[in-house]
């Protein structure tokens, strides 16, 4: 399977912008094929950065090189 690594958040909304943290994202979906990949990162669970919930819900598609 695929899985996050790490993320760095910067937001506006965020009093500690530019922050990185593990076990917030998550990789869902994720599909090879056709020369392309696709698929979410998504927050986890109760995901926060410095006690400031954080929500994340985005979709891709990417040609492979």
């Amino acid at each position: 399977g695929y899985d996050v690594i790490g993320s760095e958040f910067a937001h506006s909304a965020l009093k500690h912008s530019g922050a990185s943290g593990i076990g917030i994202l998550g990789a869902k979906d994720i599909r090879v094929a056709g020369g392309q990949v696709s698929g979410k990162v998504v927050s986890l669970e109760n995901a926060d950065v410095f006690h400031e919930p954080v929500t994340v819900d985005l979709s891709f598609t990417a040609t492979l090189p």
